[in-house]
């Protein structure tokens, strides 16, 4: 599976039917990962595992390290709340999932310190295609205090069930120009699973498709804080601090990034290139050659480095607002058994170099004018 949300060339990007294509990939690719990882994070359903009310469930727990202390199971179920339990198994047993709920909450009400009858409600609730109401549910168990892991499991994979639509939806406005509606919907994705980084770095690819430069800013601060030391969202948020004008910031965040062990092969060379292309728009061509050193000297790189040579004898050769028109770094990822493994897309050519335009990116995009003049 392979995403991206593609421009490849200089100051004003364009949305034709090679980024329309693009654009759709992300959409599908989206679907795979949430999917994937739903599956994996989904346990079985509990009442097909779990003992009956005579049995006295007990919440169950995670096996813990040996420095951990383990969580205090509740006490069993008794009396009424008992038979009510008894009663929603037996419904989700014979698939009389509306009894199932009824019961279970039911039971609840007695005994909400009980992680599993919970988990039969989720499921009860998810067996008639109530899955955000299953949601709605789990996230009241953990804010009741419910800590059992298989819980906040069930709630994380429904939840992210759940993304899925939202984020296809961001992507689909993305691609009919409305970065608005796009920008709506991603927020949905990100509230639904808050520590997605893809869900997070949709977001700050909405804003800017928006021309909201501050709000990008925060949004790509918001994702480091989901994963510190992915190159990925630092470098989003290297690029936005150009364009806004702070450029030892954007050059901190570049340098931060660089450490990410992941920035290996091309990988590396793209990214590269990238902040190369923040460098020449910054008028620091020194560095830009001081980051391309490390990587095999192809064409685009040579392409960078002759621009930063011709910059050091004469910094007029790159536009003096060359930082506020820099084309987005847009991604592409591929999933691994391991989870998505993402890569930037530089520009074809670097500020100052010609501008050449790649010959299929030649339609405007309405909706991504701002973006394009660097507004």
């Amino acid at each position: 599976m392979t995403t991206a949300i593609h421009f490849r060339t200089c100051p004003a990007p364009a949305l034709d039917r090679d980024r329309k294509r693009l654009l759709r990939d992300i959409a599908l690719g989206h679907l795979l990962a949430t999917s994937i990882a739903a599956l994996t994070l989904a346990a079985g359903p509990a009442w097909a595992q779990s003992p009956q009310p005579s049995q006295a469930p007990q919440a169950q727990q995670a096996p813990q390290s040996p420095q951990a202390t383990p969580a205090p199971q509740p006490p069993e179920l008794t009396g009424a709340a008992w038979v009510a339990a008894d009663r929603a198994y037996a419904a989700q047993r014979e698939k009389r999932y509306a009894d199932a709920v009824t019961y279970a909450r039911e039971a609840l009400k007695l005994r909400p310190d009980a992680p599993r009858l919970w988990l039969l409600l989720m499921d009860a609730l998810d067996a008639q295609g109530k899955t955000a109401e299953a949601v709605v549910a789990g996230n009241a168990a953990i804010a009741a205090g419910i800590t059992d892991q298989a819980l906040t499991a069930r709630v994380r994979s429904q939840s992210r069930v759940l993304a899925q639509e939202p984020s296809v939806a961001a992507n689909k406005a993305l691609e009919a120009s409305n970065p608005k509606a796009a920008i709506e919907q991603a927020r949905k994705a990100v509230a639904l699973v808050p520590d997605d980084l893809s869900y997070r770095v949709l977001l700050v690819y909405t804003l800017l498709a928006d021309g909201q430069l501050e709000a990008a800013d925060k949004a790509a601060s918001e994702a480091i804080q989901v994963d510190p030391q992915s190159f990925l969202p630092r470098t989003l948020r290297g690029y936005v601090r150009m364009r806004l004008g702070k450029v030892a910031e954007a050059e901190q965040d570049f340098d931060t990034a660089l450490k990410d062990e992941v920035l290996t092969g091309p990988t590396a060379h793209d990214a590269r290139l990238v902040m190369a292309d923040a460098a020449i728009a910054a008028g620091h061509p020194q560095r830009a050659i001081k980051l391309l050193e490390p990587v095999e000297p192809d064409a685009a790189v040579q392409a960078r480095l002759r621009v930063a040579r011709a910059q050091e004898r004469n910094p007029k050769v790159v536009p003096a607002n060359a930082a506020q028109t820099l084309p987005v770094p847009f991604q592409k990822c591929i999933d691994t058994p391991y989870g998505p493994s993402c890569s930037l897309i530089p520009a074809t050519t670097p500020p100052g170099g010609g501008g050449q335009r790649h010959p299929r990116l030649r339609r405007r995009a309405r909706g991504l004018r701002r973006l394009s003049r660097g507004e």
